[in-house]
């Protein structure tokens, strides 16, 4: 008998016994202990699909052991000495009871599962919202980067700029200087070209009182030839 088919399991109607109902339930109990690891093996990992299979087996399975709880009440009312009864009537109850802890395990397990997948689910939000926020961090991190080159290229190119300005007052100082001494070189040329001027007058004038002075001396020269 398979796990599959552990709720399928038909007597012949035609032939109930207490017999009939012993194979059953021993079959039944051989059966059920697979339950066991395919529980077990829901808690490592949650599998829907096993569950909803798994829950209707369980479903199946409580409504044959009731049936066949029934038709053992029915025996015991007609045969209630019949040594089996008691027996029989404890396993079945017995096998309720493991049943229904089963089930609420299962659906434990369920719940667990759902918890552990709701807190994975938070933790993945969580980390999420870690992510994101790292990522504001590093944008604002870059822009504040930015912004300090930007001011740092301002500053530099502020001072080149006073470097220009005080190189064109340099240059201007120094075209100034350059202009004054241009000025002065040409007064100095004015006040040269007027001494030579001054300078050609007292030749012109020196050279007509030698002119005069040999007039003078030619006069005199004569004249003491002459009174010979």
């Amino acid at each position: 008998m398979s796990l599959q088919n552990l709720g399928n399991v038909e007597h012949k109607r035609y032939n109930v016994s207490f017999e009939s109902i012993s194979l059953y339930v021993q079959d039944l109990k051989n059966e059920i202990q697979k339950f066991k690891p395919a529980i077990e093996n829901l808690e490592e990992k949650i599998n829907y699909e096993e569950y909803r299979r798994l829950y209707m087996t369980f479903q199946s399975v409580f409504t044959k052991v009731k049936e066949y709880q029934q038709q053992l009440d029915e025996l015991t009312k007609n045969d209630p000495f019949h040594p089996k009864a008691e027996y029989l009537k404890n396993e079945i109850d017995g096998i309720i009871n493991n049943l229904t802890g089963m089930e609420s395990g299962l659906k434990d397990v369920v719940k667990i599962q759902k918890s552990a997948r709701q807190a994975e689910l938070e933790k993945e939000k969580v980390i999420k919202e870690q992510n994101e926020m790292l990522m504001k961090q590093e944008k604002v991190r870059r822009e504040q980067h930015l912004e300090e080159q930007l001011q740092e290229d301002n500053e530099h190119t502020e001072k080149e700029m006073n470097n220009i300005n005080e190189m064109a007052q340099n240059l201007q100082s120094t075209t100034k200087d350059c202009d004054e001494q241009l000025d002065d070189g040409h007064n100095t040329l004015l006040n040269t070209n007027e001494t030579i001027d001054t300078a050609h007058e007292e030749m012109k004038k020196g050279n007509q009182k030698l002119r005069e002075g040999e007039k003078i001396q030619k006069h005199h020269y004569h004249r003491k030839r002459l009174n010979k």
